[in-house]
């Protein structure tokens, strides 16, 4: 019998290969893995990779174990990020311009490769995704299942999953394209968990306008 270890290992070894092939970025395993919880199975070399990669293989079918997915969604909080599940739908002109205008504007695009690590749905895809209770099913039907009735909707989980569905656990929504400093203002309400101290967004919000429009300013001349 072949030690689950040693399985796991391979694969880690067979999946940094197969990345180094595709993106030309070298990958190796994090030995930490096996002395510290929450943590990946790969490390970059680029220091600006900003993902969290848990290398996960099935003996037969496919999907995702619920399991596996509240692991590697821990390593990712446990990395310092945020996950951020944003769902679009094609020919959504809101969804154009957060991916062009909002999200291409230098202090959010920085934020957003530091701190989150991001999921994009599609509201009418055929995609299978996997919610927290290990339910399946294509992304059309998931965003039925969670009340998705608008594009772009994203949900922040900034925190260790205790719920079923998505929705619940989320510690954040951003419902609809938001302007520039507005969008700016809900990424570090959510990634500094100051939502806990002041809950009403726009109150943050309003507390904080001066200073994020310096740090738009400054990003842009930088």
């Amino acid at each position: 019998m072949v030690d689950g270890r040693v399985k796991g290992r391979n694969f880690e070894y067979e999946t940094a290969k197969n990345l180094e092939a595709e993106l030309g970025i070298k990958f190796k395993r994090d030995i930490e893995q096996y002395r510290q919880t929450d943590r990946g199975d790969l490390l970059a070399d680029d220091p600006d990779w900003p993902f969290v990669i848990e290398c996960k293989r099935y003996n037969r079918g496919n999907g995702c174990n619920p399991a596996w997915q509240r692991q590697a969604t821990a390593a990712a909080l446990a990395a310092g990020k945020v996950l951020m599940v944003k769902i679009d739908q094609k020919g959504c002109i809101y969804c154009e311009k957060v991916a062009k205008e909002i999200l291409t504007e230098p202090a959010i695009n920085s934020y957003v490769r530091e701190n989150f690590v991001v999921v994009q749905l599609d509201l009418y895809g055929n995609r299978d995704v996997t919610d927290l209770d290990g339910t399946v099913m294509p992304e059309s039907e998931m965003a039925r299942r969670w009340g998705v009735l608008f594009t772009p909707t994203i949900y922040f989980i900034s925190e260790p999953i205790k719920a079923d569905q998505l929705p619940q656990a989320a510690s954040a929504v951003m419902p609809g394209a938001f302007g520039k400093l507005t969008f700016l203002g809900m990424l570090p309400w959510v990634k500094t968990g100051a939502y806990k101290d002041e809950p009403r967004f726009q109150k943050y919000f309003g507390s904080q306008t001066g200073a994020l429009r310096k740090q738009i300013e400054a990003a842009r001349s930088s």
